[in-house]
C-alpha cells in the first residue's frame, strides 16, 4: 500500500514553483526566447536490492542483488534560456520503471542415490509506472552540444510484482514438493511501496536544427538517474535508470504588440520611443590580390594535392616550467607501432608540429645511425635569468619521452643547456621571451628533420576570402556581435566579438579548410546584434550560392585540370629576407617538379610581431628572393605577400610557422597522367 504523505506534497511544489516564479522575473524584452516541446525514448532500467524476499511473500531464494528492464517515458516540456550560456528546463511526464530481479541457486537432490546438481531460478518482475517533474539546469558545452542536471520527483502510479522459483531449463528431470518445476508463485501490490520518487539526473544533449531559423530542433538525449528512495520502505531495493531519447523543441516567434497610444492629455508628453536595433550585413569577396567585389557565388574546386609542409624542429615550454606543454601529442609504447604521418592529413593547422616528437621518435627508430642534440633553452629574464638548470631539465624532458616511449638510445639522444638560444626572439618582448623558451632538436641527419609530405584532394575556394561588411545602428551601444555561415542546418563558420563592430569582418576561407562548404547549393549568413540592455536582434538570412567542382566531373566532361604542389619555408632570420641552406636544398627539388606550362605563385607570409607596414615588405621581399632563386619566367609566376598571418599567433610555434614563403606549383595534368 502506497502512502501521500504532506512532506512529500511539499517537495513536488518545492520543485515546480521556484521555476515558475524564475520564468516570470525574466521580461521578454530580452531577446532570449523560451522553447516548448515533447520528449520521448526508452528507460533502460537498473535495479540493485539486498534482500532475500517481499515481507509476507514466501521465499526460498538466498538474496536479490540485481535486475534490469525496459520501459517507455514521454512527456512535455518547457526552457527558458537565462543566459547565452545557462538555461533552465522543466519536464512533466509518464516513465515506466519496473523489471526484473533475477538469482540463480545452485544445489543438488537425491535421485536414485545419487547426487543431482540442480539450479533454481529465483525472480521478482516488478511494473511499476510513475508521472512526475523534472527541474533541471543546462550548461552550453558548444554551439550545439549542452550537459544538463537537476532532480527529479515523481508519483508513482502502479507498483505490483510477479514472484516466482523455477527449475533451469538446463534441468530436465525433477520437480518441487509440489510436484510442478515451479514453486512460489505470487502476484500482488509491493508491500509499503513508496508513493513518491525522487531521483538526481545528469545526461547531454545535442541539438539539430530541422529549419533554417532554428526555431524548430531535434534533440538527441542521453540521462542517467540516481534513484534516492528505495521502491519499498521494507528492504533494500532502487530502480536507478538510463534514459535515451530525443526531445523535439519549438521557439515560438515573437510577435510586438502593437504600442498603447497615450490618453488624450495634452498636459502629459508622450512616451519616447524605445530604442531600435536598426542592422544588416553585405558579403563580398576578397580576390588573391585584395581586390573586393560582391559575391554572389562561392565557387569550391577540387584538386589532387602533394603538400610538402615544413618541420619546426622546436619544442615550446611556459614560463619556468620543463613540463612538456599538453598541445604537444604524446602516444603510449603500443601506439608507436601505429604512427603514420600519412594519418597526419587534415587533421588541423598546426597538427604536424603537435607530432613532432612522435615524428622524430619514429625516423630515429628508422635510422638507426642517426642521433640528435636536444639543446634547453630560457628566456633569461625573470625567474629563467641564468636559469641553465631549467634548460636541461627541458632538454631531459624531450630525451626521456623520446627514451621511454620510443625506445632511442639515450647515448643517441645528447643533451645540452644554454640561456638563450644561437639565434634568439627579442628577449624584452613577451612574445619574444616565449619563443626563446625552447628545445632544439638538431639532427646528424637532415632525414630526420625534414618536411613531411602529404598527398591528399584539396578544395580551393574562389574567392578565397569572404568580407562581411556590417551596418549597424543602436542607440545603446553593442554589447556582442556574430555573423554565422550556415548550410543545411549546419554551423560553417561564426566569427563573434564584444564591444564596437569593426567596419569589415574577413572570413579567410582558403585558409580554414574544415570550413569550406561541402555541399552545392545555397549557404546562408546573419549578423546577430545584442546591446547593452541584452536585447538581441538578428538579420534575416541572406543567400550565397555554392558551386562544387569535382574531380570526378572534370575527369568525365574533359576539363581541364591541375595538380596542386605546395612547398613552404621557415626558420628565417628575425627581420631578414636571407635563404639559409635548408631554404635552397628545397628550392632547388621545386625547380626540377615545375612544367613548362605550370604556373607557380610565391606568397610571403609574417607573424604579427612589428610593424604591420614593415612587415608587408619584408613579406614581400622573402617572396621575391624565393622567386629568384626559382629562375622561371615572369610570366609563369606570380610573386604576392599577404598582410594576414596563416596561423594563430597566441603560441610561438604559430608565430614561427607564420614567417613563412608559400610556394603553389600548379601543373596541369597531362592525357596518360595518373588520377
Amino acid at each position: 500500500m502506497k502512502h501521500f504523505s504532506f512532506y512529500h506534497l511539499v517537495l513536488l511544489i518545492a520543485l515546480v514553483v521556484p521555476a515558475s516564479l524564475l520564468s516570470q522575473t525574466i521580461p521578454s524584452s530580452s531577446g532570449i526566447r523560451p522553447r516548448i516541446g515533447l520528449y520521448g525514448g526508452v528507460n533502460i532500467n537498473e535495479h540493485s536490492a539486498n534482500f532475500s524476499g517481499l515481507p509476507g511473500t514466501p521465499s526460498c531464494c538466498p538474496e536479490y542483488q540485481s535486475g534490469s528492464g525496459l520501459g517507455p517515458t514521454f512527456g512535455l516540456l518547457y526552457e527558458l534560456p537565462l543566459t547565452s550560456q545557462i538555461l533552465l528546463s522543466l519536464r512533466g511526464g509518464f516513465a515506466s520503471t519496473g523489471g526484473t530481479l533475477t538469482a540463480n541457486e545452485l544445489t543438488t537432490v537425491e535421485s536414485n542415490g545419487v547426487a543431482v546438481p540442480m539450479n533454481i531460478q529465483h525472480s521478482i518482475a516488478l511494473t511499476k509506472t510513475e508521472i512526475g517533474v523534472t527541474g533541471l539546469f543546462g550548461w552550453r558545452l558548444s554551439d550545439q552540444l549542452y550537459a544538463i542536471g537537476g532532480l527529479n520527483a515523481g508519483y508513482v502510479l502502479t507498483a505490483s510484482f510477479f514472484q516466482k522459483e523455477q527449475l533451469s531449463d538446463e534441468t530436465l528431470q525433477g520437480t518441487f514438493e509440489n510436484g510442478s518445476r515451479i514453486r512460489h508463485e505470487f502476484t500482488g501490490d509491493v508491500p509499503n511501496a513508496a508513493s513518491i520518487q525522487t531521483a538526481v539526473q545528469a545526461g547531454i544533449g545535442y541539438e539539430l536544427p530541422l529549419n533554417r531559423e532554428g526555431s524548430l530542433l531535434a534533440v538527441p538525449e542521453v540521462t542517467f538517474s540516481y534513484a534516492l528512495i528505495p521502491v519499498t520502505s521494507e528492504v533494500p531495493w532502487k530502480t536507478h535508470t538510463v534514459r535515451a531519447g530525443i526531445a523535439l523543441k519549438y521557439s515560438p516567434v515573437q510577435h510586438l504588440n502593437p504600442p498603447n497610444l497615450p490618453p488624450n492629455n495634452p498636459d502629459v508628453p508622450p512616451q519616447p520611443p524605445t530604442p531600435e536595433i536598426v542592422a544588416s550585413v553585405t558579403a563580398h569577396g576578397l580576390n588573391k590580390s585584395g581586390v573586393e567585389s560582391n559575391v554572389v557565388q562561392l565557387e569550391v574546386e577540387e584538386f589532387t594535392s602533394t603538400d610538402r609542409r615544413p618541420l619546426l624542429n622546436y619544442i615550446f615550454f611556459e614560463s619556468a616550467s620543463a613540463e612538456i606543454p599538453d598541445r604537444y601529442q604524446r602516444i603510449s609504447e603500443d601506439q608507436t607501432e601505429k604512427f603514420e604521418t600519412d594519418n597526419l592529413y587534415g587533421l588541423g593547422k598546426l597538427s604536424d608540429h603537435y607530432q613532432l616528437l612522435n615524428i622524430i621518435g619514429s625516423r630515429l627508430r628508422t635510422m638507426p645511425n642517426s642521433s640528435v642534440r636536444l639543446i634547453g633553452t630560457n628566456a633569461n629574464v625573470g625567474e629563467e635569468t641564468n636559469n641553465r638548470a631549467l634548460s636541461l631539465q627541458r632538454a631531459e624532458s624531450i630525451r626521456n619521452y623520446l627514451h621511454e616511449i620510443w625506445g632511442i638510445d639515450e647515448k643517441r639522444l645528447i643533451v645540452e643547456s644554454r640561456d638563450l638560444p644561437s639565434v634568439a626572439s627579442n628577449a624584452t618582448d613577451a612574445d619574444g621571451q616565449a619563443e626563446n623558451r625552447r628545445v632544439e632538436i638538431v639532427a646528424d641527419n637532415p632525414a630526420i628533420v625534414e618536411p613531411i609530405l602529404l598527398h591528399d584532394t584539396v578544395r580551393q575556394p574562389t574567392p578565397p576570402v569572404v568580407r562581411f561588411r556590417p551596418t549597424v545602428n543602436s542607440e545603446l551601444g553593442i554589447r556582442q556581435w556574430r555573423v554565422s555561415v550556415m548550410q543545411d542546418g549546419h554551423i560553417l563558420k561564426r566569427i563573434s566579438g564584444e564591444g564596437a563592430i569593426p567596419e569589415y569582418i574577413d572570413w579567410q576561407v582558403d585558409l580554414e579548410k574544415e570550413s569550406i562548404p561541402r555541399a552545392p547549393g545555397q549557404m546562408f549568413y546573419t549578423l546577430q546584434i545584442e546591446d547593452e540592455t541584452g536585447k538581441i536582434t538578428e538579420t534575416s538570412p541572406e543567400a550565397i550560392r555554392v558551386e562544387q567542382i569535382t574531380i570526378y566531373n572534370k575527369r568525365r566532361e574533359r576539363l581541364a585540370d591541375v595538380e596542386v604542389e605546395r612547398y613552404g619555408l621557415i626558420l628565417f632570420d628575425f627581420d631578414q629576407a636571407t635563404l639559409n641552406d635548408r631554404h635552397l636544398a628545397i628550392l632547388k627539388d621545386i625547380a626540377k617538379r615545375v612544367r613548362p606550362e605550370a604556373t607557380v605563385v610565391v606568397r610571403g607570409y609574417t607573424d604579427r610581431t612589428g610593424d604591420p607596414a614593415r612587415n608587408q615588405v619584408l613579406a614581400l621581399d622573402r617572396a621575391k628572393k624565393v622567386a629568384a632563386q626559382l629562375d622561371l619566367p615572369e610570366s609563369q609566376i606570380t610573386v604576392e605577400s599577404s598582410s594576414t598571418p596563416p596561423y594563430d599567433n597566441a603560441f610561438p610555434e604559430g608565430r614561427f610557422y607564420s614567417r613563412t614563403v608559400i610556394i603553389e606549383v600548379r601543373n596541369p595534368i597531362r592525357e596518360g597522367d595518373s588520377g
